[in-house]
C-alpha cells in the first residue's frame, strides 16, 4: 500500500487524513505532537508476551486471521503516513523525506520495543514514549 507521495509527485496521496487538529495547534513540542497523533507503547507494555509471540508466529496465519492483522497493519501505517504528510504539506515537517518511509521507521522502531522494553525498569512507558517522539520529531520539524 502507498500512502504518501514523494516530492516530485503530482498525485493526490491515498493516505488517511489526520485527525482533525484546532487552527491554533503548533508543534511547540514534540512529546504533546507525538502523543496527539497516537505514538504510544502502552500496548507494548502492557502484553509484552502477547506482543512477542505475535511477533515469532504472525508468518503462520492464514485466511480471516491474515487478512485481519494485514487491514490493521495497513490502518496504521495509513494513519501515521497521513500525519507525517500532513506535517510535510504544512512545512512544519520537512520535506525531503517519504511519508511512508518515516512511517516503517516510526512502526518499526515501536515494534521492536517490545524486545527490550521492561516494565519494571526504570523508564516508564512515558520516559520512553516521550525519548521516541523526541528522536523521530527531531528530525522532522522544519
Amino acid at each position: 500500500m502507498y500512502c504518501g507521495r514523494s516530492r516530485t509527485s503530482t498525485s493526490t496521496p491515498r493516505s488517511k487524513k489526520p485527525p482533525a487538529r484546532s487552527s491554533n495547534s503548533t508543534l511547540t513540542s514534540p512529546t504533546s505532537y507525538g502523543r496527539s497523533s497516537g505514538l504510544s507503547l502502552s500496548g507494548v507494555a502492557s502484553y509484552r508476551a502477547h506482543v512477542a509471540i505475535f511477533y515469532q508466529e504472525r508468518r503462520h496465519l492464514t485466511g480471516e486471521h491474515l487478512r485481519a492483522v494485514t487491514e490493521k497493519r495497513d490502518e496504521l501505517e495509513a494513519l501515521i503516513c497521513g500525519i507525517v504528510q500532513h506535517g510535510i504539506d504544512a512545512g512544519k515537517f520537512r520535506s525531503n523525506v517519504t511519508s511512508r518511509i518515516v512511517a516503517f521507521g516510526i512502526i518499526g522502531m515501536c515494534a521492536s520495543t517490545f524486545q527490550w522494553f521492561n516494565p519494571d525498569g526504570t523508564m516508564s512507558v512515558d520516559d520512553v514514549t516521550d525519548q521516541f517522539c523526541t528522536l523521530v520529531l527531531d528530525g522532522l520539524v522544519v
